[in-house]
């Protein structure tokens, strides 16, 4: 896939929920990237997987912390977020196989909303729900590991076998999501960084590009509305 180093084609809607993140509108293509969540991309016209190859299905899930890169220029595609804290592999490959069928262009957010809400959440865990809390609270993986009374090392492991990614990866996604949250309330890019503990807007635009594979700048254009809303309404499918 030829991905040039900024693309700003993405114009649509970014629905957020409290376990999960929909973008839904006209796409843009991506570098190869990976999130802590789980992913499903329907309507693009590629999306490669570097552990896998091309693939041009009409809907695919990706896996958390799994490198892919998408094509979704000029037509309207659907990503969903699934956040793998709460979501299982299991929810992503049924939102996949809910999608083959999907037919972007008669769609509404609304509906694709209302698909994933349909989808079940797991609970975590005591311990890991406070690994999760100390992540997002605290200024370091190993102050994190302090906190439950193990090292760095046993912490690491707890976090990747339960939630696939690394507790590095999970404190940058933990902190993106709050960013994309302040954008979304109106905070420019450096306000929402800084606010959501990035060190500069460098290292805020380094995070967004590694894990969503564009610029904050794209969510700063003007050509994205974000909601919260879901209406109860039928998928629409070709």
């Amino acid at each position: 896939m030829n991905v040039s180093a900024e693309i700003d084609d993405w114009s649509g809607e970014i629905a957020f929920a409290p376990m999960s993140a929909l973008y839904f509108g006209i796409g843009g293509a991506t570098p190869l990237h990976s999130t802590a969540a789980h992913k499903v991309i329907a309507g693009a016209r590629e999306v490669t997987r570097e552990d896998a190859g091309r693939n041009d299905s009409r809907s695919l899930a990706i896996p958390s912390a799994t490198p892919h890169a998408f094509d979704g220029r000029s037509r309207k595609i659907a990503v969903a977020y699934l956040d793998a804290r709460y979501f299982s592999w299991e929810d992503a490959r049924a939102l996949e196989a809910k999608w083959a069928r999907l037919d972007p262009a008669s769609a509404t957010i609304d509906c694709l909303q209302e698909d994933i809400s349909r989808l079940r959440p797991r609970a975590l865990g005591n311990r890991l729900s406070r690994a999760m809390t100390a992540l997002e609270t605290l200024p370091s993986v190993r102050q994190s590991a302090r906190s439950l009374g193990l090292s760095e090392s046993r912490f690491t492991h707890l976090v990747s076998d339960e939630l696939n990614a690394p507790p590095r990866q999970w404190r940058r996604w933990l902190r993106l999501r709050r960013a994309v949250d302040l954008i979304a309330l109106g905070k420019n890019v450096t306000e929402a960084g800084h606010e959501a503990g990035f060190a500069d807007s460098a290292h805020f635009s380094r995070a967004c590009y590694g894990e969503l594979g564009i610029r904050p700048s794209v969510l700063r254009s003007g050509r994205l509305q974000f909601q919260r809303s879901v209406e109860s309404c039928n998928l629409a499918f070709d």
